[in-house]
């Protein structure tokens, strides 16, 4: 359900060299899934910032995302205490009622951020993730330790050390996994669609302006034809996506 939330600011912190930043809001209302997404209204900004949900208890929200124009710069500049608007429910998540005894979470780069909040919500399904995670490098990275108190199984493979996190997911049996998720950039997913032997589903990444599928600016063409990624995604299941 759709909601325009006024909420605070309870922290706004880099996490990461690379300009990534976690900001954390209270008095949010709505009931928000694993993969779904909210619209953030950014002062000195005509357009909202879609940002994917990284955590989510409460009335707490947390949202990671990084600097690369001048809406995230301004984001950077709120402080705690101010307030906020945001538009919430937005996107379809991750399916948590698929069948699977043996989840497998693969993230790359940012899209490690909105599988944090579903690897929480799989293991209250007393589920064991496995959780791949592909960074640059060290810099790049964020959330490790998080990821390591929710789970026993992660991996993490570094691009400057030769190794990414397609390749550990290459290096898996059939029987470690029945099922997957995944969110990261194009390339990696696509990578993982002729790699898994299994079915699954993708978080795709697109600009996006309006939100709620009037604009059409964040479409793709899959194979049940065109599809808005922020009213019909970001969440589409293996088979459907046209690579």
């Amino acid at each position: 359900m759709k909601r325009i939330e006024n909420a605070k600011i309870a922290s706004n912190v880099k996490i990461s060299v690379a300009n990534i930043y976690c900001m954390t809001v209270v008095n949010v209302e709505d009931e928000i899934k694993p993969g779904q997404f909210v619209n953030v209204s950014v002062p000195g900004v005509l357009l909202p910032r879609p940002i994917s949900v990284t955590d989510y208890k409460g009335n707490q929200l947390s949202l990671i995302y990084r600097v690369v124009g001048e809406g995230t710069e301004n984001m950077t500049r709120l402080e705690k205490g101010e307030t906020i608007t945001l538009l919430t429910g937005l996107g379809n998540g991750f399916d948590l009622d698929v069948e699977t005894k043996r989840p497998l979470v693969i993230g790359g780069g940012l899209g490690a951020a909105p599988l944090f909040y579903l690897t929480k919500e799989l293991k209250k399904r007393c589920l064991k993730p496995k959780v791949l995670l592909g960074f640059k490098n060290d810099e790049e990275s964020f959330y490790r330790g998080q990821f390591r108190r929710i789970t026993d199984d992660l991996d993490i493979a570094y691009v400057v050390e030769g190794k990414l996190v397609t390749d550990l997911l290459q290096d898996l049996s059939d029987e470690e996994y029945d099922y997957f998720y995944a969110c990261g950039p194009k390339p990696m997913l696509e990578s993982v669609n002729n790699i898994a032997v299994t079915q699954g589903e993708f978080s795709l990444e697109s600009r996006m302006a309006c939100g709620i599928g009037m604009c059409k600016c964040c479409s793709v063409e899959t194979n049940d034809g065109m599809k808005t990624l922020c009213k019909d995604g970001p969440v589409l299941k293996k088979g459907i996506i046209r690579w």
